[in-house]
């Protein structure tokens, strides 16, 4: 059985970058280096970078008793970057550290929909942080840098036939 439309690699990674996109450049104001996208770093004070780093899906014959599955696990590395020669708080980093960390709360939800068929439906179902795998500084001698990672789960449901 192959992966659904929601469990698809490309709907999950544009349904954490629209959360990324809300939460931390809209209402955060951060500016963010998503994959695939352009993104020139300089002159910029300070950004976020994204990215899934491992992504697997496995075939659940029972989610429910009604229901088929397909469990999608998925671990989303977010890096920080802040030049020193930019700015001068030492803690800098350490401050967007924390605002990221309030949007990857342990049990948190991140929206699902369908955007591989149709374009952007609304709320379907969510995904869940279930743990935080990362969180430490990484020495640098351009940049105050941090590193996040976070497992990430989602279950789409199929109903028997």
């Amino acid at each position: 059985m192959a992966l659904g439309g929601l469990a698809q690699k490309a709907n999950i990674k544009r349904c954490l970058e629209e959360y990324l996109v809300d939460n931390l450049r809209d209402a955060e104001g951060l500016q963010l280096d998503l994959e695939g996208v352009p993104f020139e770093t300089t002159g910029k004070s300070e950004w976020v970078q994204p990215r899934i780093i491992d992504f697997t899906g496995v075939n659940l014959r029972q989610a429910s008793a009604t229901e088929y599955g397909t469990q999608v696990s998925l671990l989303l590395s977010i890096n920080i970057f802040v030049p020193k020669s930019g700015t001068t708080y030492a803690d800098r980093h350490y401050r967007l550290r924390d605002k990221v960390v309030n949007y990857f709360k342990v049990g948190q939800k991140i929206p699902v929909r369908d955007y591989i068929g149709g374009g952007a439906t609304p709320v379907i179902d969510y995904m869940k942080v279930r743990r935080v795998a990362t969180d430490r500084p990484v020495f640098s001698e351009d940049f105050l840098q941090y590193s996040l990672a976070f497992d990430i789960d989602y279950t789409e449901r199929t109903i028997n036939a």
